[in-house]
């Protein structure tokens, strides 16, 4: 399963909620959840082109509750979800 498919998948789930996608030793977003980490974390948005164009951004795994807790601080549902 690829992101997109996940993303699509999950996005029914939970409308309002930032997915993130452990993909190895990172957490991914795609999408708007992307632009929305770039926006609010200041994190790189990269578009990646053999994915519609699909917006990325990512942090280390480690990283996980210092990124949560700062969107979660700024009234965001956060979802994890590992592939």
């Amino acid at each position: 399963m690829t992101i997109s498919d996940a993303y699509h998948a999950a996005r029914k789930l939970h409308p309002e909620a930032i997915l993130l996608f452990l993909v190895g030793d990172y957490y991914e977003a795609a999408y708007v959840d992307a632009e929305r980490l770039g926006v609010v974390l200041g994190l790189t948005v990269l578009h990646s082109q053999p994915y519609d164009n699909m917006a990325i951004a990512g942090f280390p795994r480690h990283s996980l509750h210092q990124y949560a807790n700062q969107l979660i601080a700024l009234g965001h549902d956060v979802v994890t979800i590992e592939l």
